[in-house]
């Protein structure tokens, strides 16, 4: 509902400083631009916006009120405050007061000057009966998109100063709202599955893999330092905890979490594991204030629960309820304290995997890169390390993470060069305007050309829709 009560403005506001050329460039899976639907690629323009739909904005990205087509999925997100932006821009949170919806809405039409009120006053009153004094949140937070099979994405543009330098003028392409188009079963002509902003800024979790002379050096060092831990002496620093195994820590390698589990199970024999146990270490308890505190059973208290009311008088109930849910068999360790020396309560070694031996090693440096889009022409990249793992290299080009790397130098040559060299294809297409067809919207012609690439509401060809209100119209009243 937000998006739909922002379009007005969008348009009328658009007019009021000029009427530059407004249009779509449409982008087909084919050829160079095939780089944009590259879905083995995590830089490419669809992973991008893939990852980056976030519900709780319906303006940043909208979909389906229902599962209007089979090949839809469900997205969830958070309610959000509903705000009403009037025809001079300026914005509104609707807020619920203690009188009846009708007066309530009245004084906000003599506020808000804004015929979409009126016209989407059944979805606002639905929103108001729900909610409590206070801002109104929407109730939208569940909406059916898809980025699959996607042939198409359609860009709306509009003609624009990109100078940096405010003196001067340099006309250029301004981009707004993104489209995504598929074929679905139960419709002749293609669909937009989702909707987005254009992102002038985001970021990729990605992995490198490492030139096998690095790949080796990097597992030779890590090995050397690990062996020396037989002991567990130093299990801070050199201790590999088997939770470092989870594929699920790698969200952004996993493209099918059932082939990944299947391989990682089956990785899970491979080679080696060279096993420790910790010493016995005192049981801290940490309070929201960051104080330690060491727990002890003195035998003061006759029986376990009595110790347990015994916390709770002296940390808060906050503090200490659920220790008997953290602590494994915390019940038989304050019995063994009460023999002990200091009556300290110990928590149990544990059996580490200090070094996994595994053949086939590969090494893959994980990072973050931030990107900002300035206008067509500059681009700012900056990267982010998130540090370094050992995994093995899979079907299709895919790696599977299997534990971390601890330890080797801070930089390796070959990541260097890459990230120096390293640019999103699909940006710099965009940016030389070779990335597809630029569709005048003023042009009847030009116009019609949309109606044959996707499915749209009758009036579309006579020019009465703009693209925009056209995707609310499909997706949120059909």
């Amino acid at each position: 509902m937000k998006t739909s009560l922002l379009l007005l403005s969008i348009i009328l506001s658009a007019n009021l400083f000029g009427q530059e050329e407004r249009g779509y460039l449409v982008i087909e899976n084919k050829g160079k631009t095939a780089c944009f639907f590259d879905e083995s690629d995590p830089q490419s323009f669809i992973n991008i916006y893939r990852s980056n739909f976030i519900l709780g904005d319906e303006y940043h990205s909208q979909g389906y009120d229902y599962k209007k087509y089979d090949e839809l999925s469900k997205r969830s997100g958070a309610p959000y405050p509903i705000e009403v932006i009037d025809y001079f821009g300026q914005e509104f949170v609707l807020e619920k007061t203690n009188s009846s919806f009708k007066p309530w809405l009245d004084s906000l039409t003599e506020v808000i000057e804004n015929d979409e009120l009126k016209r989407y006053e059944k979805k606002i009153f639905e929103a108001w009966l729900e909610a409590s004094p206070g801002k109104i949140l929407s109730s939208k937070l569940t909406k059916y998109v898809s980025f699959d099979d996607i042939h198409t994405i359609i860009i709306e543009y509009y003609k624009c100063n990109t100078s940096s330098d405010t003196t001067k003028k340099k006309e250029g392409f301004c981009f707004d709202q993104v489209h995504f188009v598929r074929d679905v079963e139960n419709s002749k002509m293609p669909v937009i599955s989702a909707s987005m902003r254009f992102l002038h800024g985001f970021s990729v979790y990605d992995h490198y893999k490492l030139n096998t002379k690095e790949n080796d050096e990097l597992w030779s060092e890590c090995k050397s330092i690990a062996m020396t831990n037989e002991k567990c002496q130093d299990k801070e620093a050199t201790v590999i905890d088997n939770s470092e195994y989870s594929i699920f820590e790698f969200p952004f390698f996993i493209k099918n979490d059932a082939f990944y589990e299947n391989r990682f199970q089956n990785a899970i024999e491979l080679g080696t594991k060279y096993k420790c146990m910790t010493l016995e270490r005192p049981l801290e308890w940490i309070s929201d204030f960051g104080d330690v505190y060491y727990l002890y059973n003195t035998g003061i208290h006759e029986t376990f629960e009595d110790w347990l009311d015994s916390l709770n008088m002296e940390f808060g109930y906050e503090y200490i309820y659920d220790i008997q849910g953290m602590v494994p068999n915390i019940k038989n360790i304050w019995e063994k304290a009460r023999y002990t020396e200091d009556h300290k309560l110990m928590l149990p070694g544990d059996e580490k995997i200090y070094w996994w031996d595994f053949p086939n090693y590969s090494s893959h440096l994980k990072y973050t890169m931030n990107v900002r889009l300035g206008h067509n022409d500059h681009i700012e990249i900056k990267y982010n390390d998130a540090g370094r793992v050992f995994g093995l290299e899979v079907s299709n080009g895919l790696f599977l993470p299997l534990t971390s790397a601890l330890h080797g130098k801070d930089t390796f040559d070959s990541f260097e060069k890459f990230k120096s060299k390293n640019e999103l294809k699909w940006v710099k297409l965009l940016y030389s305007q070779k990335a597809g067809t630029y569709i005048n919207d003023e042009k009847e012609g030009d116009r019609k050309q949309i109606t044959n690439i996707v499915r749209t509401p009758k009036g579309f060809e006579s020019g009465e829709y703009d693209l925009i209100e056209v995707y609310n119209e499909v997706l949120d009243t059909e």
